[in-house]
């Protein structure tokens, strides 16, 4: 479970670092250089470990074809909720998006997976936390509340919820059919090329003013550091796929949303609910039960 568990803090951590960088270069600058980043690690990763290159050679028609149907669903979810978090309220678009674990568990029970009697409580558990963590009164700073900045918050949480859905299945499938034939690392590899390719396809058809050109140096170190830490969030929810129970690990890394919330209150003073605080509190008490009793 540690790593389900070690995936939510790195994705909770990375989130808030991506605050500043996705605002700056707007979510299409910031997606292209993301992947282009993970890319380049990646592919260096492959090019030196022949054992990889080996599953990617022997690898079959209906793995190939999972792997591009995963990618192309995982590519166009990271549009929606990038683009959630640069115009909505992040203690708000965070926790909906972590209700992609509600799919995921759906599915895998759907499919013949079960869990104990406690790992259902402890499940149950962190959807009503996350479910709370949703709550807020406006989720807006009060100098976001003068600028009327509502509308913005609520496209933001809808646009959260269609990413959710999409991350949903498309974990889902990756999971059940994805890291079993490529392992951990490989589906990333797989992923960005056709993420890159999603968002050049936007930046083409959009005609996005600033385009691909290179961020400000100012950016660079923010865009580095949220990429290697939600990136390195995916290597270790990938680890916990092809060694546990897939929706167990999916509900114990959703709840990266409590430490972004708690991460956006404390440094980027956006206001909690106290129903917010209640839903963190019964997030950490559902992973105690999953992990320890």
């Amino acid at each position: 479970m540690i790593w389900g568990l070690g995936a939510s803090l790195a994705w909770g951590v990375g989130y808030v670092v991506s605050r500043q960088p996705t605002r700056t270069l707007g979510t299409l600058r910031l997606l292209f250089y993301t992947d282009l980043l993970v890319l380049i690690a990646t592919s260096v990763y492959v090019l030196v470990r022949p054992q990889e290159q080996a599953v990617l050679i022997g690898a079959g028609a209906a793995a190939w074809g999972f792997a591009i149907g995963y990618a192309c669903l995982n590519g166009v979810a990271n549009l929606v909720f990038v683009r959630s978090i640069e115009i909505g309220v992040l203690a708000i678009v965070t926790p909906i998006s972590a209700t992609y674990a509600v799919f995921i568990v759906l599915l895998t029970l759907l499919t013949g997976e079960s869990l104990t009697v406690l790992q259902g409580i402890g499940c149950t558990g962190a959807f009503i936390g996350v479910a709370l963590t949703s709550i807020s009164p406006t989720g807006l700073t009060q100098a976001d509340a003068h600028k009327g900045k509502r509308s913005a918050a609520l496209t933001g949480a809808l646009l959260a919820i269609v990413g959710a859905t999409l991350y949903g299945v498309a974990y889902w499938i990756m999971g059940k059919f994805v890291v079993p034939s490529f392992g951990s690392v490989l589906p990333l590899w797989i992923s960005r090329w056709v993420s890159l390719a999603l968002t050049l396809t936007v930046v083409v058809f959009s005609r996005a003013p600033r385009g691909i050109q290179l961020p400000e140096r100012e950016a660079w170190l923010g865009l580095a550091l949220s990429t290697a830490l939600i990136y390195g969030g995916f290597v270790l929810n990938n680890i916990g796929y092809s060694r546990a129970n897939i929706a167990l690990v999916s509900v114990l890394a959703s709840t990266y949303s409590a430490v972004t919330a708690v991460l956006a209150a404390l440094f980027l003073k956006e206001r909690l609910a106290f129903w917010q605080w209640i839903g963190i509190a019964v997030i950490i008490s559902s992973i105690i039960i999953v992990t320890i009793l």
